[in-house]
């Protein structure tokens, strides 16, 4: 996670005209419920340290200079991103009127 957090920055911020981030790979969730991106080392119990958390992933994008952005995930439990995602309450809320384009292979319940 520390090598990663720098590197999806600046990927991230390169982007100006579409940013697609196609994300396959293990979607956990911790104790609350919230999703995290499972990276390779990733401690179920340690989820914090050991994975990307989703509200991490939607800050970076919404940071981007991209004039268009889209987010495909293909993991367990898809659909958890589209609370965070969605949620106009959240603190990584977007502006009234942004759109946040996501595709998920799944609902928020769903493991695989």
């Amino acid at each position: 996670m520390a090598t990663l957090g720098p590197q999806l920055t600046e990927v991230i911020s390169r982007a100006s005209d579409v940013l697609l981030a196609y994300y396959t790979s293990h979607g956990l969730l911790d104790d609350r419920g919230r999703l995290y991106l499972g990276l390779t080392r990733a401690v179920p119990s340690l989820l914090h340290y050991t994975a990307l958390p989703m509200n991490v992933m939607r800050e970076e994008m919404e940071n981007s200079p991209a004039a268009i952005r889209i987010l495909i995930l293909d993991c367990c439990f898809p659909g958890r991103a589209i609370e965070v995602m969605a949620d106009d309450r959240s603190p990584y809320a977007s502006p009234p009127g942004c759109r946040r384009p996501l595709l998920t292979s799944g609902c928020p319940t769903q493991s695989t």
